[in-house]
């Protein structure tokens, strides 16, 4: 079975988005951002979960918002859905393994399409998989996530992960990078503002002693 397939695509939908991002929260970063450049091809491997391992840039790593492209073919009986999910990558040999985010299944549509998962507060390390489970395909049903390279913000190795058998491989277009459309924004844990709260306040009772004595 073909792991890609190529289409054309109008690259502006994902791109236009990218700068309301920081702007809507003040203490908000971009850590990954791979939504520059696409590739022309697109993950096909039917029913079944794959992913992205990323490494992110910045400091921030509660996740608040994250954003991928997808593609569905345009023959379909309806019933076709995706769930994003978040997974550390601490299984053996570094497989992903433990959940930390699950959006549940969402309806697919037919054509290329941005997901968007907002108001998030999910904590992630420095490196994790993101991925989207695929369900409903049926006959010469095609979907799945567009390659784009490269990153402009972070870093991706130049595999992706899949798990359509019920364990997790490697897996490697020969001639092209396997990495994933998305985009991630996050904020910095909160004991980061409780520690810089403690320091001001700090600060401030050093200030007002010295102008005392």
């Amino acid at each position: 079975m073909n792991t890609t397939s190529a289409f054309k695509k109008s690259v502006g939908l994902f791109t236009a988005a990218v700068g309301l991002v920081a702007c809507s929260q003040a203490a908000a970063e971009v850590v990954y951002d791979n939504s520059s450049s696409y590739l022309g091809n697109f993950s096909d491997l039917g029913n079944g979960t794959i992913g992205d391992q990323v490494t992110l840039g910045g400091s921030s790593r509660v996740i608040t918002e994250f954003k991928f492209e997808y593609y569905l073919s345009f023959a379909i009986s309806g019933n076709e859905k995706g769930a994003l999910k978040f997974y550390a990558n601490d299984g053996a040999n570094g497989l992903p393994s433990s959940l930390l985010y699950d959006s549940g299944a969402f309806g697919l549509s037919s054509g290329f399409h941005t997901v968007t998962a907002e108001n998030l507060s999910t904590t992630v390390g420095n490196s994790f998989t993101w991925a989207v489970s695929f369900s409903g395909l049926e006959g010469s049903e095609k979907a799945g996530l567009l390659f784009y390279d490269a990153p402009s913000v972070g870093s991706s190795f130049d595999d992706f992960w899949a798990n359509t058998s019920g364990s997790w491989q490697l897996m490697n277009t020969a001639g092209l990078k396997d990495n994933f459309a998305a985009q991630i924004t996050a904020v910095p844990e909160p004991t980061t503002f409780a520690l810089l709260g403690t320091g001001l306040v700090g600060l401030g009772l050093a200030a007002y002693r010295r102008r005392q004595s």
